[in-house]
This record gives C-alpha cells, sequence and structure tokens, in this order.
C-alpha cells in the first residue's frame, strides 16, 4: 500500500523504476482514478460487535417515527490530548459511503485523554459531560443517573421506580 505520492516514487525507484517525482506520481495516480483520502478514526469492530449491531438494526427496522421519538442515545468517549496519526493519506478510488480501507481502527486505552459523556433525542442535543478520568461500570451507573435520567424526566415524563 502506498499512503503518498512521495511514497509511491521511492516504491518505483526500488524496483528499478525511471525515477519519477511525487508530481508525477500523483498525475499517475489520478490517471488511474486515485485519489488522496484521509484516513478516519473509527473503533475497531468485532464480529460480535457487527452481529449485535445488525441484531439491532433487524429488531427495530419496522419501528414507527413515534416510536423513535421515545427513545434517547447516550455514549461516552476519550478524546485524546494528541493524536500523531490524524493526517493519514491513502490513494484510493472514490467510493459511495464510508471506504473501509480508509478506517483507521482504534482501541481504547494509552496515553493522556479527557473522558466525556452525552445524549441525543428528537429533542436535540444535551449534556455533555467532562468525566473526571475514566469510568468503570459503578460510575457510569452514576453518570446515567445523574444526568440521563433527569433529561428523560424532563422530556418523556418518566419517574424511577
Amino acid at each position: 500500500e502506498v499512503s503518498t505520492a512521495s511514497e509511491l516514487a521511492l516504491l518505483a525507484a526500488s524496483h528499478d523504476i525511471t525515477h519519477i517525482s511525487a508530481s508525477t506520481a500523483r498525475r499517475m495516480l489520478h490517471h488511474e482514478e486515485l485519489h488522496a483520502m484521509h484516513m478516519i478514526k473509527k473503533p475497531l469492530l468485532t464480529r460480535e460487535h457487527k452481529r449485535k449491531r445488525l441484531e439491532f438494526a433487524r429488531k427495530h427496522r419496522d419501528w414507527t417515527v413515534q416510536q423513535w421519538k421515545q427513545v434517547m442515545f447516550s455514549d461516552e468517549t476519550i478524546i485524546p490530548a494528541r493524536s500523531s496519526d490524524s493526517h493519514k493519506v491513502k490513494w484510493t478510488k472514490t467510493t459511495h459511503g464510508l471506504n473501509p480501507k480508509l478506517v483507521l481502527p482504534t482501541v481504547q486505552g494509552g496515553g493522556v485523554v479527557i473522558m466525556v459523556w452525552g445524549c441525543i433525542s428528537t429533542h436535540g442535543f444535551h449534556d455533555l459531560v467532562l468525566l473526571d478520568g475514566t469510568v468503570d461500570g459503578a460510575g457510569y451507573t452514576k453518570v446515567l443517573q445523574s444526568y440521563l435520567l433527569p433529561v428523560m424526566q424532563q422530556y418523556f415524563g418518566l419517574h424511577p421506580s
């Protein structure tokens, strides 16, 4: 795989191909209908993750708009303080939708991070909460009780039993 036109030029030279400049390499790539595309960071999905997502989609595919209006999604994420892979580029043909070749799988852990939690519904975006360090199961339950429950009570009139 070649990520940059300069790498392509070096690769060509290593195979006894006449030296070409990076701009010539770019023209050759464009001639082959390849374009420099920025890599996208996405969580690494296992087969089990994909199976569960498909199961969820199938289970809810016939829901009405009214049913979806009663749903609130929440999640937490970590934001790295800095990332060295944020500007990776790969030459590839343009596709519709997310091209799997442009995904840099990410896994949790390592480095200095900021952890946030938030929720969204048909009523809009709700609290974005800065969490103190990483959160275990008990801590996440506390976040849901402190932040999600009040929003659900406000918009859906739900009260804990």
